[in-house]
Formats: C-alpha cells, sequence, structure tokens
C-alpha cells in the first residue's frame, strides 16, 4: 500500500463504518456472511484466521460468529488507527466461553509482507483491500504462503456490474453521487472519488480467477453480488 493510500484510509478512520453503512445501506456486512458462507468452511473443528487488511474488523468478526468457537483469529491491517476501532469491537462482543478480545488480535503490518509464519493458517480473508495493495499477484502469493495445504482464501473485493443498464445505473452513482456523500460524511471527498474509480478499474469475474491461477492456487470459484457490485472468490491452497 503507498503512503499516500495509507494517508488517504488514516483521514477516514473514524468515519469509516459510518459511510459504508450508508453508502451500502450496509448490504456489505451480508456480503461478508454469504462470502463464508460460500466458502464452505467447515465447523467440526477449531481453525487459525488470518484477516489481511482487516480495517475495522468486520470480516473477523463475521468470521468469529461463523467457525467453530474454539478457533484463533488475527487482523492485520497497515492503517494503525483503523485497529483500536476493531479492538473495540471485538471487546463488546461475548462468546459462550470468553470475550471475544481474547480470540481476535489485531496487529500492524503489511499484507504483501506479513510477519506470519509459513502454513500458519487455515483461512486467510480480506475483504475490500486486495486493489488497494500495489500488486495483487504479490498479494496472493503471501495469503498462499501462510495457508496450510488444503487451507481456504476468501476474497471479497468491488468490480464491475454485469448487467447491462444497472451498470450504467451504478456507474453514475459511484462517479457523481458517493464522492458527495462519501464526503460529506468522511471529510474526504477525494477517498471516496478514489475508491469507485479503483474498483471500476480493478479485473474480476475470469480475470481475477487468472491472477489466482498464476499465484497457484486450485478449486477457484467466484459469486457475484447485487448485479456484480462485489465479487466473492474463494480457492484452496
Amino acid at each position: 500500500m503507498s503512503i499516500s493510500v495509507h494517508n488517504m484510509f488514516s483521514s477516514i478512520a473514524s468515519q469509516y463504518d459510518k459511510t459504508n453503512d450508508f453508502l451500502s445501506m450496509g448490504i456489505h456486512r451480508l456480503w461478508r456472511k454469504q462470502s463464508l458462507k460460500f466458502a464452505k468452511i467447515d465447523k467440526s473443528f477449531p481453525i487459525h484466521v488470518a484477516d489481511l487488511c482487516c480495517g475495522t474488523g468486520d470480516f473477523l468478526i463475521a468470521t468469529e460468529k461463523l467457525v467453530n468457537k474454539n478457533s484463533v483469529f488475527v487482523g492485520l491491517d497497515f492503517v494503525w488507527n483503523m485497529l483500536p476501532i476493531a479492538k473495540g469491537k471485538a471487546a463488546e462482543i461475548k462468546t459462550e466461553s470468553n470475550k471475544a478480545q481474547n480470540k481476535l488480535q489485531f496487529v500492524r503490518g503489511d499484507a504483501l509482507q506479513t510477519p506470519f509464519p509459513d502454513h500458519a493458517f487455515d483461512l486467510c480473508t480480506i475483504g475490500f483491500g486486495i486493489r488497494n495493495l500495489d500488486s495483487t499477484l504479490d498479494g496472493l502469493i503471501e495469503m498462499k504462503r501462510i495457508l496450510k495445504k488444503g487451507g481456504i482464501v476468501v476474497i471479497l473485493e468491488f468490480g464491475t456490474p454485469h448487467l447491462i443498464g444497472f451498470k450504467q445505473i451504478f456507474q453514475a452513482y459511484s462517479k457523481y453521487l458517493m464522492p458527495i456523500i462519501g464526503g460529506l460524511i468522511s471529510g474526504n471527498k477525494a477517498a471516496y472519488e478514489y475508491l469507485p474509480e479503483t474498483s471500476a478499474a480493478y479485473p474480476c469475474r475470469a480475470d481475477f480467477c487468472k491472477i489466482m491461477e498464476e499465484a497457484k492456487f486450485n478449486d477457484i470459484r467466484f459469486k457475484s453480488f447485487f448485479g456484480g457490485i462485489a465479487y466473492c472468490y474463494t480457492a484452496r491452497n
């Protein structure tokens, strides 16, 4: 992640959740749950989970609710002031045996060079973050490195809608309304010009799957959400 992108996300961290909820009407939270269900994760035994570009922790917290309750979770993000927000959310969650903050850990780090050892995780997720990395391929290769053999990767990312008519409506919304609304809520209009621009230019569907193939993942599948606004990609190491 470049310094300019880091600074942009740092500037909107305090209003990040509020803005996302308003712009998507909260649907982004449903997409996370649907992505994890699409991956068909076995709940019968505990797993180790890493969430890269974890932001304010939504994907990791959603995962905690859908996998074995004795699992271990680590969230990593390069933007340091996202992490206290994520920790605060985790502290509010109660589980059957203990508080979630004892199982959900958050660390600062680069998704292209994580501090994790080889083959440490059963599941690696990244939600709406991979397009912000300097190299998609290098990010995937790093995810593959930290996954166990047979481990699952789940990637949720924006893309280009595929439905004619809806595609044009969404493009107009993204280009004109999103920056205005996002700017009013977050105080940084440029950030919400950057986000739809990168989404529109980012490879999706078969094009993204080809990059996953280049990273040597297996059993690659994808699913579109809401006419192709977002896509979930899953694969095995």
